[in-house]
């Protein structure tokens, strides 16, 4: 469900947005980036322990020395939030299982590696959960437009974790993507791709 007047106010404060917190961006190598993404996985996971928490590299952006101009801070931003939510997702799945008297373990598998599109190479963070999956309703809106829970319409700041998720990774140059998935590993969930442009590092050729 999308709330014109909480539509207009998140877009006002987007616009607000760099005057409020630091969003410039600097060019950092990415294997930087990957460290600084699994020092906070690895501290989210010690503070969640009932909750199984992978991340994996895979071998080409393990073996990349090229650089990503990012924001680090709004890297562990997006991160972090992905990750609650994915959580949150899953405590809830964890109740109704609870209630049904069927087993469940919950999962969030987290996987960074390179992809490359007409000539240019950008590295992919996919967090996947076997969570809940997202509302239907609302799947080709979340991380685009503004959204207000069906739920509880009483909570205003409901849905802003989400905007600007997808506000920063749009800074950013990248792109976001949310899908439902199910496969033998994670039977439902939710799955939030994101795809940020890498620049080639120019070797020095000395003459």
């Amino acid at each position: 469900l999308i709330i014109v007047p909480f539509r207009d106010k998140m877009l006002a404060h987007l616009n607000h947005l760099p005057e409020l917190i630091d969003i410039r961006c600097t060019e950092y190598p990415i294997q930087s980036v990957i460290l600084e993404i699994e020092k906070l996985t690895n501290e989210i996971q010690a503070k969640n322990k009932s909750v199984k928490i992978s991340i994996l590299a895979s071998e080409d952006i393990a073996r990349s020395n090229d650089n990503t101009f990012v924001n680090l801070q709004r890297i562990n931003s997006i991160v972090f939030n992905l990750i609650a939510n994915s959580i949150v997702s899953i405590n809830k799945k964890k109740d109704l299982c609870r209630e049904k008297r069927e087993p469940f373990s919950g999962e969030i598998d987290i996987n960074i590696s390179i992809a490359k599109k007409e000539n240019q190479n950008y590295w992919i963070l996919s967090i996947q959960d076997n969570g809940e999956g997202f509302p239907i309703e609302v799947l080709d809106k979340i991380y685009k437009e503004p959204i207000k829970s069906t739920k509880n319409l009483s909570k205003e700041r409901l849905g802003e974790g989400t905007i600007y998720i997808g506000f920063f990774t749009q800074y950013m140059q990248g792109t976001i993507e949310a899908t439902n998935i199910r496969s033998d590993k994670l039977p439902v969930g939710a799955n939030t791709i994101i795809k940020i442009p890498l620049i080639i590092k120019k070797e020095n050729n000395n003459d």
